[in-house]
This record gives structure tokens, sequence and C-alpha cells, in this order.
């Protein structure tokens, strides 16, 4: 029998849900704390009509946040989980695309701070999209059923406190940093 927290969902797919709210809630208040900065980053990436950087750079953040209030509540969960994964993939092509022109341009994940692109930042949005599609599918859970969670928790309680630091501690300090300017 596996360990459940609540309606017999998994407590790992409780954490991965609420990482990924988190993460999309600070992101998209970051972006509209900060529109130009993020609208100026936007830009650098040089893949979208001029016509259509505003109204992007005004509507992502209220989809991150609306993706993101939806994971942290509970509704609506695959609807949210499936949008966040598809963000978090078309942000890796674009990073990707300008990273292979030689271009390594503001993430804009940070709002206006300057955190360049790279490509273990393409990988980690990456493997943040896979782990939203399988908050999005409960995928893990027959393979968590045949896992000993007891040999796997400490492994995902280090993933998991980490990425939360990593999150916080550079896109969060310069996010901060950015908004005293």
């Amino acid at each position: 029998m596996h360990e459940t927290f609540g309606n017999d969902l998994p407590f790992w797919l409780l954490l991965a849900r609420l990482y990924l709210a988190a993460m999309f809630l600070r992101a998209g208040i970051v972006k509209i704390v900060n529109p130009t900065g993020f609208q100026s980053s936007l830009a650098e990436y040089k893949l979208l009509p001029l016509r259509l950087e505003s109204t992007v750079a005004r509507a992502l953040p209220v989809i991150e946040i609306c993706a993101g209030s939806l994971l942290a509540i509970g509704i609506a969960v695959r609807l949210a989980a499936s949008v966040i994964s598809v963000l978090l993939v078309a942000f890796s092509a674009a990073m990707a695309f300008n990273l292979a022109r030689g271009r390594a341009v503001d993430c804009g994940c940070a709002g206006g701070a300057s955190v360049p692109i790279t490509w273990p930042h393409v990988m980690l949005n990456l493997g943040l999209a896979a782990v939203a599609v399988l908050v999005a599918f409960g995928a893990f859970t027959a393979a968590w059923i045949w896992l000993e969670w007891r040999n796997v928790l400490p492994a995902a309680i280090v993933l998991v406190t980490t990425a939360v630091a990593w999150s916080l501690g550079k896109h969060g300090l310069l996010a901060l940093q950015a908004a005293r300017r």
C-alpha cells in the first residue's frame, strides 16, 4: 500500500503541484510589478512581431498567476498543469533558439532583473514541464505504488528543497533588487 495525503493524492504529487504553483505565482507577480522590464526582456528574444510584444507582456503574467492559483487551490489541476507545461516548453524553445543563435538574453522570468539564459536553464524548464505533465495526468501514481516510497522520499525532499532554494535564491533576490531600483 502506498502512503497518501488527502483524497488518495500521493504526497509527492501534492509537493510538485504546490512547487509549480508557487513558481508560477511568483513569476507572474514579478512580471506584473515590473511590466516594462518584462516587456523589454521579451523584446530581447526577437521572436514576436513588435505589435504582439505588448499584448503578450500583459497577458502572460495573468495566465501564469491564474494557472498558479488554480494549482495552489486544487481546482482544474489538469488544465492548469497542462497550461504550465505548454508554457515551459515554449519558454525552453525560445531560450534554445536564442542560445543556438549565440544570444544569451535575459530570461525574463524575474521581471526586469538580469538573469541570462543558459543551456542548464533550458533543461531545467524542460524537466519542470515533464513534472507539470505528470501533475496534470497523475502518471506517477502507478509508478509510486510500484516504488517503495521510503527509498524515494529522501531524494524527492532533496530535489524539491534544492529547486525551491535555487529558484527563490537566484531569481527572487534579483527580482527584489530590480524592484527596488
